[in-house]
């Protein structure tokens, strides 16, 4: 229901960017942002730590198990951040 109502208050607004945090009472699986991603047909990236936008690029680090990974998507997107996005 949550993310149903998100995604459609999003589409409403032609938001470039979904961004969305991993606290959640599903222990943390960031289940929430993944659904808004699936129900606007956007890419989705999972636990964000840093977050640089050039034009309509994003490039987008986080963390993977054993590590980190970098990725790049174009706008619109969902991520959901972890604790260093805000740091």
């Amino acid at each position: 229901f949550v993310a149903k109502q998100i995604a459609a208050y999003a589409k409403s607004n032609a938001f470039d960017i979904i961004m969305c945090g991993k606290e959640t009472i599903n222990y943390n699986g960031s289940v929430v942002p993944g659904m808004i991603a699936e129900l606007l047909n956007f890419p989705y990236v999972p636990l964000a730590i840093k977050l640089d936008i050039a034009g309509n690029t994003a490039t987008i680090e986080r963390e993977i198990p054993g590590g980190e990974e970098i990725v790049e998507v174009n706008t619109p997107f969902v991520l959901s951040a972890a604790k260093g996005m805000a740091e």
